[in-house]
C-alpha cells in the first residue's frame, strides 16, 4: 500500500512537470514562423551591409575630393595675396 502512495505521488509530481513543459514548448508552426523571419531579417541586414559599404566608398572619396578643392583653393589665394602684395609694394617705373 505505502509503494501505491508513493508511485501515484511520483506519477502527480511527473504529470505536472510534464504540463509544465508542454506550457513552455512552442508550437512548430509558430517555431518555422520565427524561423523564416529570421532568415528575412538575416537577408534585410546584409543587404543593409553592403549598402552602408557602398555609402562608405562614396564618401571616402568625396573626402579626398574635398580635401583637394581646399587645398587648390588655398594655393590660388595664396597666390593671388602674392601677386596684390607685389603689385602694392613693388615699383617697376620710375
Amino acid at each position: 500500500m505505502q509503494q501505491s502512495v508513493v508511485d501515484e505521488k511520483h506519477l502527480e509530481m511527473l504529470s505536472r512537470h510534464i504540463a509544465n513543459l508542454e506550457e513552455r514548448m512552442i508550437d512548430p508552426r509558430e517555431f518555422g514562423r520565427m524561423e523564416q523571419e529570421v532568415k528575412q531579417l538575416t537577408a534585410q541586414v546584409a543587404g543593409m551591409q553592403a549598402t552602408l559599404t557602398e555609402i562608405n566608398n562614396t564618401l571616402s572619396q568625396a573626402k579626398g575630393g574635398w580635401r583637394t578643392l581646399m587645398l587648390l583653393g588655398g594655393a590660388g589665394a595664396a597666390a593671388g595675396s602674392l601677386v596684390t602684395w607685389a603689385l602694392s609694394h613693388v615699383r617697376l617705373l620710375p
